[in-house]
């Protein structure tokens, strides 16, 4: 009996002491960074933490870097400033023994100002979820994840956007850029409208994951999937020349004025109209469907 409760005694103070380190981690101080960054000033920011959001939004040419949340001081944060933009590094601690607080979150949000849209963007996560809630302006963006979900409301570049995922999906509203590259391994890629604003490349491509595109409006675009369905709706004003292949899955379209409709065994090429733009969709086992 006296054992039985002693161990009682231990368990409810072990409760008592995760609750208050709860208590304590949730109520601590946010860490934060408030910077200067230039219209054209480069931003790189690498982080393991489970939650990243960048929002454009702040005025003049003030920048700041938050990191919160109870699970925060697992995680060390680097940040520099310096003449050609700010650097930003969360690395999770090395902790020996059993983690209680493996569960615990910690999120960065890195706010940028709204004169910031002639510079450089570079985000890398290893699994955090990335969010862009807002509209974002700039020069170049990159957004790397190996296995977190990218996901962003409407991102603007005047030079080229390039979005990378292993296994997370890949999920926005609008892309309007020059050169686009998007690519996942095994996680969807759902954009409900990229425009190219010059002649320049759209590539979008993916091994397993499906690949949805309710609008895509480019010069030359290329939409690749070995086993996942591709899913495109070409713009009204489309004019050009179209190729779709597979070998095992099944092609389907509907587009209004085609003509010169050629099928070479598991290829169907067509012309739309009378303009120059090209549109090449290819894929192994998944099903194609293109419309207008």
């Amino acid at each position: 009996m006296g054992t039985r409760n002693n161990m009682k005694r231990v368990c409810v103070s072990i409760l008592i002491l995760l609750a208050a380190s709860l208590s304590l981690g949730a109520a601590g101080e946010t860490y934060r960074n408030d910077l200067t960054l230039r219209k054209d000033g480069e931003v790189q920011i690498k982080s393991d933490v489970p939650d990243i959001t960048i929002i454009q939004e702040s005025r003049g040419d003030s920048a700041a870097v938050t990191l919160t949340g109870a699970a925060r001081d697992r995680y060390s944060m680097t940040v520099r400033e310096d003449r050609d933009g700010i650097f930003v590094e969360v690395k999770r601690k090395q902790r020996l023994g059993i983690d209680l607080f493996q569960t615990l979150d910690a999120h960065l949000t890195v706010t940028l100002p709204n004169s910031w849209t002639e510079g450089e963007l570079s985000v890398s996560t290893v699994s955090g979820q990335l969010k862009i809630p807002g509209p974002l302006y700039a020069e170049e963006v990159e957004l790397h994840s190996v296995s977190g979900s990218i996901g962003f409301d409407s991102l603007s570049t005047t030079d080229s956007l390039e979005i990378a995922s292993v296994s997370g999906s890949i999920e926005g509203k609008t892309i309007e850029a020059g050169d686009v590259g998007i690519t996942s391994v095994s996680g969807a890629i759902m954009i409900d409208k990229i425009i190219s604003t010059s002649r320049s490349d759209v590539e979008v491509g993916s091994v397993s994951g499906a690949i949805k595109l309710p609008l895509l409006d480019a010069s030359n675009a290329t939409v690749e999937s070995i086993s996942g369905a591709i899913s495109v709706t070409l713009p009204r004003t489309f004019g050009g020349r179209v190729s779709a292949s597979s070998l095992s899955g099944s092609i389907s379209t509907s587009i209004d004025g085609v003509h010169d409709l050629s099928t070479e065994k598991r290829t169907q090429t067509f012309a739309v109209g009378n303009g120059s733009a090209s549109l090449e969709v290819s894929t192994t086992s998944g099903a194609i469907r293109i419309s207008q």
